[in-house]
């Protein structure tokens, strides 16, 4: 019997399910069993995020937190936010990004969501969750979706893939604390063009 598979928003009660799923996941936890080669082709997650980021998003107006449910529990979640949310975390986050001056432009002044994490635990639950959360970004007039892959010190190979497939642009890159990132965007609505 094939269970029912749905996308919803996150309750309180889906935090310990995500944060499982999220460690799981971690590239810390996963660095000394797989090589780099291995770990692209799986995709990974490298933040740990506190449970109090979480209860945060699910509250606030400005997190979107969804979950896939297959009946049986969270097999995936997102969490993404407002970007003036993010910035009250990492008032300079935006300002080593390597972006040209075409996509810089485009970006000033608009009202953009940042994907947090991503994380499919079921084929075809990534590709779900972000369609609901791009829908909704766009109902809640929200003109790009912005991300960061890690390229440095490992390739998330995976999470390239899954970007690009799913309509994201690589609109430039970033350097955080050592690490090499590739920023990826995606207009929400019709209202931004990126490529």
């Amino acid at each position: 019997m094939q269970t029912k598979h749905m996308i919803r928003e996150a309750k309180f009660k889906d935090i310990p399910a995500m944060q499982k799923i999220l460690q799981a996941n971690l590239l810390s936890r996963l660095l000394p069993k797989l090589n780099q080669k291995e770990l692209g082709k799986r995709g990974f997650l490298v933040d740990l995020i506190p449970e109090e980021k979480f209860v945060r998003a699910i509250h606030v107006p400005e997190g979107m937190v969804l979950v896939s449910d297959r009946g049986g529990g969270v097999s995936g979640y997102a969490l993404a936010y407002d970007s003036c949310m993010l910035l009250e975390e990492n008032i300079n986050l935006f300002e080593g990004m390597l972006i040209t001056p075409f996509v810089k432009r485009i970006l000033e002044g608009r009202k953009i969501l940042y994907l947090d994490q991503i994380v499919a635990g079921e084929r075809g639950d990534g590709h779900e969750l972000l369609k609901m959360l791009m829908k909704l970004a766009a109902s809640q007039s929200y003109e790009v979706v912005l991300d960061h892959v890690l390229q440095k010190p490992v390739l998330n190979t995976c999470s390239v893939k899954f970007h690009r497939r799913n309509g994201f642009s690589q609109v430039g890159e970033q350097n955080i604390h050592g690490q090499e990132w590739i920023v990826f965007a995606q207009p929400a609505g019709e209202s931004v063009f990126l490529e």
